[in-house]
């Protein structure tokens, strides 16, 4: 850099953290006369700080900023730009990705330090097809992950993840190939639900049906505050309930019309059979029903089974359902669902290997965690068509948009979560991203940006040989886009750092390097102060 070369042994950026205490400089500026790093060095460098899962920034052309302008607010500086687009491989999810983030956030740290909050900050997209369809929703990606979506409005928070899965499965007449699909629909305004799956060893038979190892445990209402505590629990055996055919299923129904009602009800194994409402039971002791006036509390345990049993004229195997109808005002949700090895089929759909965790509502204060599991075939929800992905759809009908400091947020189709569904216009998406992040930036969609042809060749990281085969009027083209949009006004500008090679400590090792470095040089050939960002997770820190 030129500010560590002689004569500028005063230079702000030089220090002597690192010297020894008798003044030896451990890592000492390189002089004119030494040699340079080798290329491969200089990769294995960038490698091994993205091995230790940090961030890495690569300055380049930093010879033109003038820091001096910066500061004085100079007219002939006004932005700051931000390129969400993978050179490599442009998406135009790309914004939406980890990477893309850490460039937005690190941009817009840059932008608030002393001397640079008079710049603008832009931000550059690139409107591209994906290279594999898919269809979520009406809505097409390559591979969607959708993370990292930043909720600060009021008291909302989502945690979502992807998870591989294995085998097929069919849910509302969909199939998928590793889906697993929990609908949860809620129509009042304070939902609380406490879930759990427990397994039992001996049959039983409640209401006529025959249980083997199910506990339905601790269902309580009071006066307007309703809590449920109900079990699913995956099976193994075919059965079917509202004509839907279920693997592992046990279905209850709970209907509620009355406001203050409290049962007390206990289900407990026997050693010999009993029959309690027609019904025959192995291991069944129905102990404790107190009901007072209007007021009911109730307590059960249903275990799943083993054999053949069936409900409301349907048969099931091993499978229990809890289906909860609620007609209060406040009731809380807290739900769970087991993994099980065996397929199942709820509500006519098949499922194999079902985890749907922790959803938990609680009054004016939402946190949803869901999990979206890639698939590894094509599979269709509602109509869509995913090539790895696994739906998990809550709707919320008539919940209340929570409110803090006078400001109203919705919570339901037009949420701030639907907004950003990749079907959506990529600048509308964009907009509300900045939103949600609180930063103040301008957006700029490059429809121009070219397409690498033969896209597929490039897609595999591990062929190294694939800098070789870029094209080099592909990042002149791309490289003349930037320099065009950037102008002499452009003080900064973030592009996306294209992945190291993969290196294998050989003699070719170099050669892969050094056309690396040239893929590096041609993207950015001439244009303003550049800093190339690889990003592997979000901004912890505004400290620069």
């Amino acid at each position: 850099m030129p500010f560590l070369r002689p004569p500028s042994p005063l230079s702000p950026y030089k220090t002597d953290l690192f010297e020894l205490e008798c003044g030896e400089a451990i890592f000492p500026a390189r002089k004119p006369s030494d040699p340079r790093l080798s290329a491969s060095e200089y990769v294995r460098i960038v490698s091994d700080v993205l091995c230790v899962n940090k961030n890495v920034c690569l300055c380049r052309h930093f010879h033109k900023l003038d820091m001096a302008n910066v500061e004085r607010k100079s007219p002939t500086l006004k932005y700051i730009d931000v390129w969400l687009v993978e050179v490599l491989s442009p998406c135009r999810e790309e914004a939406f990705t980890v990477r893309g983030l850490f460039a937005l956030q690190l941009a817009a740290v840059v932008r608030s330090a002393r001397g640079w909050q008079h710049l603008r900050l832009r931000l550059h997209a690139a409107l591209v097809p994906a290279a594999h369809p898919t269809t979520i929703h009406g809505n097409t990606a390559h591979t969607h992950h959708y993370v990292s979506c930043s909720w600060q409005h009021l008291r909302l928070r989502l945690h979502a993840a992807l998870v591989p899965a294995a085998h097929p499965t069919t849910i509302h007449g969909n199939t998928a190939h590793t889906h697993h699909y929990v609908s949860c629909s809620w129509q009042h305004l304070r939902l609380r639900l406490h879930a759990a799956l427990v397994p039992a060893a001996h049959p039983t038979t409640i209401h006529g049906n025959t249980a083997h190892t199910h506990p339905y445990v601790s269902c309580s209402w009071q006066h307007l505050r309703l809590r449920l505590h109900a079990a699913l629990v995956p099976a193994a055996h075919p059965t079917t309930i509202h004509g839907n055919t279920a693997h592992t299923h046990h279905y209850v129904s709970c209907s509620w019309q009355h406001l203050r009602l409290r049962l007390h009800a206990a289900l407990v194994p026997a050693a010999h059979p009993t029959t309690i409402h027609g019904n025959t039971a192995h291991t069944h002791h129905y102990v404790s029903c107190s009901w007072q006036h209007l007021r009911l509390r109730l307590h059960a345990a249903l275990v799943p089974a083993a054999h053949p049993t069936t409900i409301h004229g349907n048969t099931a195997h091993t499978h229990h359902y809890v289906s909860c109808s609620w007609q209060h005002l406040r009731l809380r949700l807290h739900a769970a669902l087991v993994p099980a090895a065996h397929p199942t089929t709820i509500h006519g759909n098949t499922a194999h290997t079902h985890h749907y965790v922790s959803c938990s509502w609680q009054h004016l204060r939402l946190r949803l965690h869901a999990a979206l599991v890639p698939a590894a075939h094509p599979t269709t929800i509602h109509g869509n068509t995913a090539h790895t992905h696994h739906y998990v759809s809550c709707m919320i009908l008539t919940y209340p948009s929570p409110t803090e400091a006078g400001r109203t947020v919705a919570v339901g189709e037009h949420s701030a979560l639907e907004t950003l569904a990749a079907g959506r216009p990529l600048e509308e998406r964009l907009d509300k991203l900045l939103k949600l992040l609180r930063i103040n930036a301008t957006t700029h969609i490059v429809t121009e940006w070219p397409k690498l042809d033969d896209y597929s060749r490039y897609q595999n990281e591990d062929d190294n040989s694939m800098f070789q085969r870029v094209p080099v009027n592909y990042l002149q083209i791309v490289n003349n886009i930037i320099k065009q949009r950037s102008s002499e006004a452009t003080a900064v500008t973030f592009v996306q750092l294209p992945a190291p090679p993969k290196l294998s400590y050989s003699a070719a090792d170099e050669a892969v390097c050094e056309q690396y470095l040239k893929v590096l040089d041609e993207f950015t050939k001439d244009l303003p102060p550049t800093i190339l960002v690889r990003g592997l997770k979000s901004v912890t820190s505004t400290a620069l």
